[in-house]
């Protein structure tokens, strides 16, 4: 039996975008009948394009419901579960990123501490896989955002101590786990060391102190092992300059080594300290080097690594770095590199990047016609189509999902290679390919009915409500007619899928 996929986030969209205004009230009415809970959901939807910013509802407890919700109801038994939880997860995100945004600092940390705490309660239940689940990746983002609210909240001290605890309790929660690197709590030392005030210092020191049952001397010998690094920087005030120098080094603690030396002036030995780091932390060091007002000599740094090491985060500091200064000609090198270099890097934003700077120094014609050509030779069709109708070329579009349907099987059907791109093809077509886009929509149609289940059958009456509006459209109801009534009688055993096509009015 095939697996179920998920709902194409980019398939729901399209289908909603469709609907007319008592379609979609009609829609939401239906949905909060089945799940009364989404009520409490509407009042915290802001309304979209108003004259004046306002400021969105919070109301915590719906948020908690909902996260809570997604623990209880993400089947644990089957592959690909953090995945599912995950998804949700980040939507709420979203969430709290727009408070963030509007400067709502109180409401952006409580969503973000009830989405990350929502994930260390349930951690070791679902057994998520450190260091490669979905969810580390989920509180690393909400450790991002409550980093952004403890800079934001600068004189809310109630309101920076709720952010410290959440970060610290992440931070130790992280160290519990006991594997050889952090998984979500990397950037929290830094945090807790650098953005924070000496008395919340002191304070997370004592925190430090007592949690680990850390009795360090500062000024002993034998500081080894038993030291702590976040400890070391929160108590940096009050151990003196040679002392804190020499444990530094003593205990590799780089970043707070070159910070101490450009704060005594010794800029060429805290550059001679930079030979030593590893390119994972040298972005934390130029950052320092930047700040103290360095950044020739952080451009410098990061130049001579890019030179020796292929390291993507390395190569796109540079790029920023050139684009700030408007050095066009290098940043679209850097760019064009990492494009080509690696897969993963070769996505529709980044051929837009490239464009942008190719049109700036009037290179884009020959620019593009390297790309399309090196995108032929890897074989990357989506991309491809991505990008014709990224340009407007429908025609091309078509064409290159067309030639997709030799590589179909017999589970996925015709362009299963691009699933994800074929509902955007489709929807592009409408107006000057409309019979092209109505194969498109009745082939998806038949592959969400083959792979089962209510969620498939309810994506498929969308693209179904699709063709019947195109076939009206031509003028040829009498056709859409016929193909509905065959499709009802080769799946006339099925009556989930029958049930959701009364429910979307097809039948």
């Amino acid at each position: 039996m095939s697996t179920n996929p998920p709902p194409n986030e980019q398939e729901i969209e399209t289908a909603l975008e469709r609907l007319s205004k008592d379609d979609l009230l009609s829609l939401i009415k239906q949905m909060v009948q089945r799940h009364p809970d989404l009520t409490e959901l509407i009042a915290t939807i802001q309304p979209t394009a108003p004259k004046k910013q306002q400021r969105i509802p919070f109301k915590p407890e719906v948020y908690r419901r909902q996260v809570a919700e997604i623990f209880a109801t993400t089947d644990r038994t089957k592959w690909g579960s953090e995945g599912r939880a995950a998804d949700p997860l980040l939507d709420i995100m979203d969430t709290g990123d727009t408070f963030t945004e509007q400067q709502q600092y109180a409401e952006a940390a409580t969503l973000y501490e009830i989405i990350v705490r929502g994930i260390l309660d349930n951690y070791h239940t679902f057994r998520w896989h450190a260091d490669e689940g979905d969810l580390d990746d989920v509180v690393k983002e909400g450790v991002d955002g409550l980093g952004k609210c403890l800079l934001g909240a600068q004189n809310d001290t109630a309101m920076r101590r709720q952010i410290i605890q959440t970060l610290y309790d992440v931070y130790t929660f992280d160290m519990s786990l006991e594997i050889d690197e952090p998984v979500m709590s990397r950037s929290i030392p830094t945090l807790l060391v650098r953005y924070t005030t000496p008395e919340e210092r002191q304070m997370i020191a004592g925190w430090v102190r007592q949690t680990f049952q850390l009795d360090i001397n500062w000024h002993a010998d034998n500081i080894n092992e038993n030291y702590d690094q976040l400890l070391l920087g929160l108590e940096a005030d009050t151990i003196d300059d040679e002392t804190f120098l020499r444990i530094s080094r003593t205990t590799e603690s780089y970043n707070y080594l070159v910070e101490r030396l450009l704060k005594l002036g010794r800029l060429e030995e805290a550059l001679e300290a930079t030979k030593h780091v590893e390119n994972y932390d040298i972005l934390e060091i130029v950052t320092i080097l930047c700040e103290y007002g360095h950044e020739a000599q952080a451009e410098m740094l990061i130049k001579e690594r890019v030179k020796k090491y292929d390291d993507t985060d390395l190569q796109e500091w540079l790029k920023e770095r050139y684009k700030a200064r408007g050095s066009s000609a290098d940043a679209l090198e850097i760019a064009n590199h990492i494009f080509r270099t690696y897969p993963l890097a070769a996505t529709i934003e980044r051929y837009r990047e490239i464009r942008q700077l190719a049109e700036q120094l009037g290179q884009w014609e020959t620019v593009q016609a390297e790309i399309i050509a090196f995108l032929k030779t890897s074989d990357n069709t989506t991309l491809q189509i991505k990008i014709a109708l990224d340009e407007g070329q429908v025609e091309k579009a078509l064409e290159l999902l067309q030639s997709q349907k030799q590589s179909k099987d017999s589970r996925n059907g015709p362009y299963a290679n691009n699933f994800d791109v074929g509902i955007d093809v489709a929807k592009a077509a409408e107006e000057s390919y409309p019979y092209e886009s109505i194969e498109i929509y009745r082939r998806y149609t038949e592959t969400r009915i083959e792979w089962r289940g209510r969620e498939n059958y309810a994506i498929a009456c969308q693209y179904l409500t699709n063709v019947r509006k195109l076939y009206n459209k031509i003028g040829h109801s009498e056709v859409w007619t016929s193909y509905i009534t065959a499709l009802c009688e080769h799946n006339r055993n099925l009556r989930a899928l029958r049930d959701e096509m009364a429910k979307a009015g097809l039948i």
